[in-house]
């Protein structure tokens, strides 16, 4: 794990230690992630350049497949979370993953950097939320209630049947029940739709 440069510690690391952090910044890579589906030609040379003002010297495209391409000790850079997009819960499986790969990552605009010691219980909590969201079962929507208030009015194709089982014999208070609605809703209905007929 490389540790910031700015200093997580007050006191001053040692030459073995500086040696060390080098050797490691040799070994690992910085990758910027750049979004392909939703931003355009201007938009994505716009984040390519933030990313290599970051010190990213290597460029991703935005899918799984190239995030399938880093290793342990990569540091994988982000304008914000959002540019993954995926939902909350598959983000937290993703952000679970890298954790376990050994991938760090640092979203600019969110200000998120697993890097330092510090994000530690962050990453145990994203760990948790994983394990937790894996273990839901899936969710079936439930119907979405009814409204309260008026009920609808009948359309011209409801009136239609209607008047036509209404003169089929069927009794206005049984076509009203059919059709869902009021009796003073199917008389006001067959009354406008009589009206509409003679003008």
């Amino acid at each position: 794990m490389m540790f910031s440069r700015a200093g997580l510690f007050s006191r001053r690391r040692s030459a073995r230690e500086q040696v060390n952090e080098i050797g490691e910044e040799t070994r690992t890579r910085r990758v910027g992630y750049v979004p392909l589906d939703d931003g355009t030609d201007e938009a994505i040379t716009r984040i390519t350049a933030r990313l290599k003002s970051e010190g990213c010297d290597e460029i991703i495209a935005g899918n799984d497949a190239s995030l399938a391409t880093l290793g342990e000790g990569d540091l994988l850079v982000i304008g914000d979370l959002g540019h993954f997009g995926h939902p909350l819960p598959e983000l937290v499986d993703l952000l679970d993953e890298f954790t376990r790969r050994g991938v760090r990552l640092r979203s600019l605009d969110d200000g998120i950097d697993t890097s330092p010691p510090e994000a530690a219980p962050a990453l145990a909590l994203i760990s948790a939320l994983a394990t937790v969201s894996r273990a839901q079962p899936p969710v079936t929507p439930l119907p979405r209630p009814v409204k309260p208030g008026r009920k609808p009015k009948l359309n011209a194709q409801q009136v239609r049947v209607a008047t036509a089982l209404i003169d089929a014999g069927e009794s206005r208070k049984s076509v009203a029940r059919t059709l869902g609605v009021s009796l003073p809703t199917l008389r006001h209905a067959l009354r406008r739709h009589e009206a509409e007929g003679k003008g």
